[in-house]
């Protein structure tokens, strides 16, 4: 690789260092963005199978390190219809212990709607399926969800894609059916501020409108730069149960605003590398649903197949 290009991928990630000192907030995509990750694009009406590795570090609250190495695969039926499932294997690390275990799997369909000279919209479908109930314990104590590897739900993701030259407009709708059984309250006897996180037993999540404006800003076969705004709304306010009570979290509901940076390099033998960075500037008060992080650097690798 050229000296450049090493040399921008560190400029990102000490950019992203940086900011992360000034918005330590959070991201809060609950995996409607994910949806779109994986699908490769060909003129061909044959089958096609592709798949990818990927492995993405991330500090989250309290400064949690969170690591989550994923694995996808995708079929394209036709030049319409693509199938994509990923699953990852997460790991937690922070100041009250460590958890690790199979995170929650990705479901995803992506149907070709319309095809222009310069434009091509897309219906896309997909779900979230719980790996388990959010209730990992450490030393028989409940443990808040951002130590837990799973949301501890199923959800439903619908979403709408257009692609304009070198510009990407995405929006989508992900609701979550139920509750988990996250157990974690706080606890009185506990005074240290930095081992208190957001209470989050008996979880249930708001719905999230996701709306993603990416830009290209080179592109070429061989490499491109894409920047990318991704606001998140949350519709409603979550909720949890305390002593009986169905209890609304003030400030869970709300506007999320979080920037990517991406650089993607296509190698001779057809394989393609990407590094990714993303960081939060806007955040929601309360955030129960563990997805809170400073900043995200992932590395994926998808060969030709």
């Amino acid at each position: 690789m050229k000296k450049k290009y090493v040399f921008s991928i560190a400029l990102l990630f000490l950019l992203t260092c940086g900011l992360k000192s000034i918005f330590s907030q959070g991201c809060s995509d609950a995996g409607a963005c994910s949806i779109t990750g994986h699908f490769a694009d060909s003129n061909s009406s044959k089958t096609h199978f592709s798949g990818f590795v990927s492995q993405s570090l991330g500090s989250g609250e309290k400064f949690v390190v969170l690591s989550q190495s994923t694995v996808g695969v995708a079929v394209r039926f036709s030049t319409r219809t693509t199938v994509s499932f990923q699953i990852p294997f997460v790991a937690v690390y922070g100041n009250l212990g460590f958890t690790s275990g199979m995170g929650d799997g990705m479901v995803s369909i992506r149907q070709q709607l319309i095809q222009g000279k310069n434009s091509t919209f897309y219906l896309l479908a997909g779900g979230r399926l719980r790996s388990n109930r959010a209730d990992l314990t450490l030393n028989s104590k409940a443990l808040p969800m951002a130590y837990q590897t799973s949301l501890g739900t199923y959800d439903l993701i619908v979403g709408l894609l257009a692609k304009h030259k070198t510009w990407d407009f995405y929006l989508a709708y992900q609701h979550s059916f139920g509750r988990n059984r996250n157990g974690y309250l706080h606890e009185g006897t506990n005074t240290n501020p930095n081992k208190v996180y957001y209470e989050s037993a008996n979880l249930k999540r708001g719905d999230d409108m996701v709306f993603r404006i990416q830009k290209a800003v080179f592109s070429n076969k061989k490499r491109s730069f894409r920047f990318t705004l991704m606001p998140v709304y949350r519709l409603q306010q979550d909720e949890i149960i305390k002593n009986g009570e169905n209890i609304r979290l003030a400030g869970s509901s709300g506007f999320t605003l979080n920037i990517n940076l991406s650089l993607t390099l296509k190698t001779k033998k057809g394989a393609t590398v990407e590094w990714l960075i993303a960081f939060p500037i806007i955040d929601r008060k309360y955030r129960a649903d563990g997805l809170t992080r400073n900043g995200v650097v992932t590395f994926r690798y998808s060969p030709e197949l």
